[in-house]
């Protein structure tokens, strides 16, 4: 039996080749052109008798190679029985059994300037510029956002040009660097990762009364990821973080990852706005390797997504302790793992023992 594939960029997305040609046939006196969207046409001699079954083969193929689902639609025809195309939010998480009053709105109500610019327009900016975007982001779509998490039953939205093309429930799920940036070219605009507000945990024990009050601490080297040892001890950033154990978060200072060339825009992967002791602060969220060192002095690196807190002078995590450089909590104790012995009489900590060496 022969199948027939037709695959096309998803009618959200903009398509620049369709829109040259159109451009083109235009200057060709053909002005009643009024859409052109340029794809692709696979045929496939298949052996079997059952349409159905043979149907069922050939979207597999589509959705594992033929066709990339993050950023086209496919239609496929088998001995001339058409299949209606794949739509565009398959690949998102279904929405929830129990979910809130809402609609599943695609579209953002508006338009925000972040939703606008390019890729590589968003690299020339200042960072005080990068946090304005996201803050007005948040001002103005705030409730769209969590809304429709909460209706795909998602943790996070991919939203290119201010509309919804993706929904994942955790990060891991995210498509890759390389699909992500051949989105953003057919696109033109710069793609975001936008996720849910998290509760932030505060540990409640209060501290026994002393003559001096202290907040455990842990030495932490921040460095890029792709820097060996030798290069994050010359060009990373060494930082005395506040160590709460009760926050499954490690909350880093965006504007100053940034200023040393640890992260840049371009390696933003996604942001979310929530409160912590009732106050608003916005994060970016990136990839980042983390040092420590041990008591023997041999120096261990975890490498995952932090969370990059915009404007951490003015942040609330500045409240408790005005000198705060960094909050770390249990991803590095269960990442690396550490074993960690907190002295209050000397008020210290040392990392007696790291397990087995991350890359």
């Amino acid at each position: 039996m022969k199948a027939s594939i037709i695959i096309t960029l998803k009618k959200s997305l903009f398509d620049a080749q369709g829109a040259t040609v159109q451009k083109a046939l235009h200057h060709l006196g053909y002005t009643n052109v009024k859409d052109l969207r340029i794809g692709k046409f696979i045929t496939i001699e298949l052996d079997g008798d059952d349409p159905a079954a043979l149907r069922a083969q050939v979207e597999e193929m589509c959705q594992k190679l033929l066709a990339n689902p993050i950023i086209e639609e496919f239609r496929v025809e088998v001995d001339g029985q058409p299949v209606t195309a794949v739509e565009e939010m398959k690949v998102a998480s279904p929405p929830r059994k129990n979910k809130k009053r809402g609609s599943l709105r695609d579209t953002a109500p508006v338009m925000s300037r972040a939703f606008q610019v390019s890729r590589e327009e968003l690299t020339h900016l200042s960072p005080t510029e990068d946090i304005r975007l996201l803050q007005e982001v948040w001002e103005e779509n705030g409730d769209w956002i969590d809304e429709q998490l909460e209706l795909r039953g998602a943790t996070w939205l991919l939203i290119v040009g201010g509309r919804i093309v993706g929904a994942y429930q955790s990060d891991k799920d995210w498509p890759s660097d390389e699909e992500v940036r051949a989105l953003e070219q057919r696109e033109g605009k710069a793609a975001w990762f936008l996720g849910r507000r998290p509760d932030l945990i505060e540990e409640a024990s209060a501290w026994t009364p002393l003559p001096e009050d202290a907040y455990p601490t842990l030495a932490v080297l921040v460095a890029h990821p792709q820097w060996d040892e030798a290069e994050a001890a010359q060009r990373g950033v060494s930082l005395i973080a506040d160590f709460d154990t009760g926050n499954p978060f490690v909350f880093f200072d965006y504007s100053d990852l940034r200023r040393q060339g640890i992260i840049s825009a371009r390696d933003v992967r996604g942001g979310y706005q929530s409160e912590h002791l009732h106050e608003p602060f916005i994060v970016n969220v990136a990839t980042v390797a983390m040092w420590v060192r041990d008591a023997r002095g041999q120096r261990h690196r975890l490498t995952r997504l932090c969370d990059c807190v915009l404007n951490w002078e003015r942040s609330p995590f500045r409240l408790i302790n005005p000198q705060r450089q960094a909050l770390v909590g249990r991803p590095l104790l269960l990442g690396f793992p550490l074993t960690v012995e907190l002295d209050g009489e000397k008020k210290q900590t040392k990392v007696k023992r790291v397990g087995k060496r991350k890359k």
